[in-house]
């Protein structure tokens, strides 16, 4: 629990960035709300295991009006690294259940990470992963540390080197000019 409170800092220092007064306005602002559940409920899950499902049951009422609200679905079983940012939420943002993320991912909204049929197969994002608006990520896929995904852009295949950049559909890896 400990350690997604820390995450749930570094969600909100990124929300925050450099204007200090944006700590008194984040209250207001329902992916803020959002993210705190989302990191209670990792957390009880991470201490409970198997148990917080029953308990999940209880708090279900809390756990539809945060995620409606805010227009974003992430399961507590998708295991996200602290400084999650989203910039639009009002756009929808959805994250499959079995994604493993890195620290730092940032969506731009309207985002969907999600699997084909394959259910035992995992999603596995490095730190630092940009998603453009309304880009998309089907997998199972993988990819490497720092890499931008265009805008509408469609992920279906991995990416393994560093610091790419994913655009179009079906998203290529795109190559500077020399």
């Amino acid at each position: 629990m400990r350690q997604q409170l820390s995450f749930l800092g570094r969600d909100w220092q990124r929300i925050v960035g450099r204007q200090p007064l944006r700590w008194f306005t984040i209250w207001f602002q329902p992916i803020c709300w959002a993210l705190l559940w989302y990191r209670i409920e990792r957390g009880l899950f991470l201490l409970c295991g198997k148990w917080y499902k029953v308990i999940r049951i209880l708090l279900m009422p809390l756990t539809n009006l945060a995620y409606a609200l805010a227009n974003f679905e992430i399961p507590y079983t998708a295991n996200i690294g602290g400084g999650l940012q989203v910039l639009h939420p009002a756009m929808g943002v959805v994250i499959n259940d079995k994604a493993i993320i890195g620290s730092n991912l940032t969506l731009v909204g309207g985002n969907v990470i999600g699997l084909t049929s394959h259910e035992t197969d995992r999603f596995v994002l490095g730190n630092g992963v940009y998603m453009g608006a309304n880009a998309t990520i089907i997998g199972p896929v993988q990819l490497a540390d720092h890499i931008v995904i265009g805008a509408n852009a469609c992920v279906i295949r991995s990416c393994l080197r560093s610091h790419a950049t994913l655009a179009g559909v079906p998203a290529r890896e795109l190559h500077a000019a020399v």
